[in-house]
């Protein structure tokens, strides 16, 4: 981004010397942008062509349980820090480290055998550490993604502490890259908070929720089923 930002820039002065009536300044300024959004947008497309089948690193979507084994020990040994570093600032404790993002484990998720989720579980925060530590590696981990993906697709920002309640999370940024999703939120469990990456494929999310779903509605009707027989 900071490219075109720079080419919008150098467009300006260089009509500001020419001389240029604003009219044709406005008009060459909205080109102008257009041309940066086409290329940003094709940059973006680019991303999504080569990334959204990837889940991360060397995991791919759509392996079985035993190769996600396999891959994630792999990827994991190029993650995992001393144990001197394991105790972040006395407050937390990372085992792997993505850049400065530390977490403690990979959750995978799957959907017939087929990976199609891995969760990065951060480490577990005290409130009144959440902001030194929290903030901190939300802020890491957010310009980890923007540097490789570019802005998000929405940014929420890292909620307060006290907007959590118990059993709860809360999305802080999301990118959309083809039919991947890029999730960071932060988790309130067991009097703890932590700062989480979750990368999904969003079709085959979308089916396991549906699914979910009619197993829910089928046990409820089941359950009424047999309580109106006891009436």
């Amino acid at each position: 981004m900071k490219k075109y930002l720079f080419m919008l820039i150098s467009i300006a002065i260089i009509m500001q010397s020419c001389g240029i009536t604003q009219k044709q300044k406005e008009q060459a300024t909205q080109d102008s942008l257009a041309i940066v959004l086409v290329k940003k947008q094709a940059f973006i497309d680019s991303i999504a062509s080569v990334e959204q089948d990837i889940a991360v690193g060397n995991i791919k979507f759509g392996i079985s349980a035993k190769e996600f084994d396999k891959e994630s020990n792999i990827f994991k040994n190029k993650c995992s820090v001393p144990d001197s570093e394991m105790n972040y600032m006395n407050k937390t404790y990372f085992f792997y480290k993505l850049g400065d993002y530390g977490f403690t484990s990979i959750k995978p998720e799957y959907y017939k055998d087929s990976l199609y989720c891995v969760n990065f579980l951060g480490g577990g925060v005290h409130y009144e550490d959440y902001k030194s530590v929290i903030s901190t590696q939300y802020e890491v981990l957010f310009d980890i993604l923007e540097t490789k993906y570019l802005q998000p697709t929405f940014d929420y920002g890292l909620p307060s502490w006290s907007d959590l309640e118990s059993g709860s999370s809360k999305t802080c940024a999301m990118w959309i890259i083809g039919n991947k999703i890029i999730d960071i939120d932060v988790k309130y469990r067991n009097n703890t908070y932590s700062l989480n990456l979750v990368i999904y494929k969003l079709d085959v999310s979308a089916k396991v929720t549906d699914e979910d779903s009619k197993k829910e509605a089928e046990k409820k009707a089941e359950s009424i089923k047999k309580s109106v027989e006891l009436l």
